[in-house]
């Protein structure tokens, strides 16, 4: 028998859920909550086998609730509830460790499935079909991010050039601190944004910024 804890804000939905989970009889429902402090003072937490947490709960969320619980309860499987396909609530799952992100719209098809497998061993973790399509697209993203970063190569000269326009200066100002023609900053400044792709002078100093090629001064 699996022993499953299941959170979530919406009524309707923890409901709907809760009376999907009672059709299977090798799984049990023994506590539901509506939200992440619900969760972390529940006292069937011992019995728990996985735990099904909506992401997005007041007045503590998901994450912050499966993050007390591996710490506390490390043999609790937690699979993650959510309305979106966010990239960067995706990479927050993987990097809690956590065992697996359902979609609400696919819980009806997935959520039995997604306890089942990651009941089968640690290096179980469950994401659908279009999870897996974002984390892989993801990668994409940030292969491309470090292909056009390792491209992206300025003189000295032109980060010369290129600190100035963060500051704000014209290209003449630009040219008398750095004792060059007015032409000469032009040039420097189109050069670089045909390297980044920039279309103007703000997006390439964002780009600059974006690729560490500048860095902000801290504040004081």
């Amino acid at each position: 028998m699996i022993n499953v804890l299941l959170a979530d804000n919406d009524t309707m939905l923890l409901d709907g859920l809760s009376s999907i989970l009672r059709q299977h009889e090798d799984i049990q429902l023994i506590a539901t909550a509506s939200s992440g402090r619900e969760v972390t003072n529940h006292k069937a937490l011992a019995e728990v086998d996985v735990a099904i947490l909506d992401i997005q709960m007041g007045p503590m969320d998901g994450l912050e609730a499966a993050a007390f619980l591996k710490g506390k309860y490390p043999q609790i499987k937690i699979l993650m509830l959510s309305l979106h396909k966010n990239r960067d609530m995706v990479r927050k799952v993987q990097e809690l460790k956590l065992d697996g992100y359902v979609l609400k719209e696919k819980g009806r098809d997935e959520l039995i499935d997604a306890i089942h497998y990651v009941m089968k061993g640690k290096k179980h973790r469950w994401f659908g079909r279009e999870i897996t399509e974002v984390l892989l697209n993801s990668i994409d993203e940030d292969t491309e991010k470090e292909e056009r970063k390792a491209q992206l190569r300025f003189s000295q000269r032109e980060i010369d050039v290129l600190k100035l326009l963060a500051q704000g200066l014209a290209a003449k100002e630009i040219a008398n601190r750095l004792s060059i023609s007015r032409h000469t900053v032009e040039t420097y400044k189109q050069t670089m944004m045909e390297k980044s792709g920039a279309k103007n002078g703000p997006e390439l100093i964002h780009i600059a910024y974006q690729h560490e090629i500048l860095t902000k001064e801290p504040e004081d």
